[in-house]
């Protein structure tokens, strides 16, 4: 449940951010539109979406779009959980979606330039790279060859941004201590 939680928090975190960059820099339609996407792509046309439950046109136009490339994207990558699906199949998942996840408007659009999908999707595919933790790196039982691994300094770094964007956004204490697990933080 808190897992769950930790995934969901993203749109309304990612959201929020912009938010904060619109007071700081001023209102312009693309951070409206940047703020909207963040907010309501994990949205569904049928109201059972997240982070408000909103339903089908109450859904900004730009979050309606970017829910359909979001899930085609998850569906075609390599995740260290699921290997990529096949184009094809992509397809038909979404397709199976329209009026239930997706606007059915917009997957009848979808399915007259799904090949552009694929030839963007097999243009930026990134190779097949094992990820190793730093923690997992050190020890002496791991893989060898393993083509990615941080190094101190990225570690370091990672860890140092972690800690500002949870300080910026009240979540934690900035410290030492990133696994605080009494707050939604990045980590």
């Amino acid at each position: 449940e808190d897992e769950r939680f930790r995934m969901q928090v993203h749109t309304t975190m990612g959201g929020e951010c912009i938010r904060q960059i619109e007071q700081r820099l001023g209102n312009s339609n693309f951070l409206e539109m940047a703020r909207e996407i963040a907010f309501c792509h994990h949205e569904r046309w049928d109201g059972d979406g997240y982070p408000v439950g909103l339903v089908g046109e109450e859904i900004p136009l730009s979050a309606r779009i970017v829910s359909i490339a979001d899930v085609y994207d998850a569906l075609a990558s390599r995740r260290v959980y699921q290997d990529a699906y096949p184009h094809e199949e992509c397809v038909e998942i979404i397709k199976a979606e329209s009026g239930k996840q997706f606007d059915p408007k917009l997957i009848e659009v979808f399915l007259t330039i799904h090949e552009q999908f694929r030839a963007i999707n097999e243009r930026f595919a990134e190779p097949h790279v094992e990820f190793v933790s730093p923690t997992q790196a050190a020890d002496d039982d791991s893989p060898t060859g393993v083509a990615d691994k941080l190094t101190c300094e990225q570690e370091r770094l990672l860890t140092e941004t972690i800690q500002q964007a949870n300080t910026a956004l009240g979540w934690t204490e900035q410290s030492d201590d990133t696994d605080n697990k009494n707050s939604p933080a990045l980590s």
